[in-house]
């Protein structure tokens, strides 16, 4: 039987989208280490590509949304030279979605 791990990359949606840190490293690093070689665990992760999009927008203007990228994409690229699957996810809101230097404003 084939068994297939799915997860989606993103932030928390509600009045406070948490960190990158703590909603998308901390728990997918977690995951996969639960694998101790045996199984050969593999995840196909879906990341939401239009909160990438408002990262990239912002990164010029907040230092934090620069770093938020970087972490992102570093992660991503380690996830992806372990063998994980990589594969695109949209949620529409985040194209209308603002910083304010604090926090996300989600439309």
């Amino acid at each position: 039987m084939n068994v297939l791990f799915t997860l989606d990359y993103e932030l928390f949606l509600g009045s406070d989208t948490g960190t990158v840190e703590n909603c998308l490293i901390k728990p997918l690093d977690l995951m996969t280490s639960v694998d101790d070689g045996r199984y050969s665990l593999k995840f196909t992760i879906f990341v939401d590509a239009v909160y990438l999009y408002k990262l990239y927008s912002y990164k010029d203007i907040y230092p934090s949304m620069a770093d938020d990228l970087k972490k992102i994409s570093e992660h991503l690229r380690l996830l992806q030279s372990s063998g994980h699957d990589i594969q695109l996810h949209i949620h529409p809101h985040w194209y209308y979605s603002e910083y304010n230097g604090k926090f996300w404003l989600l439309d």
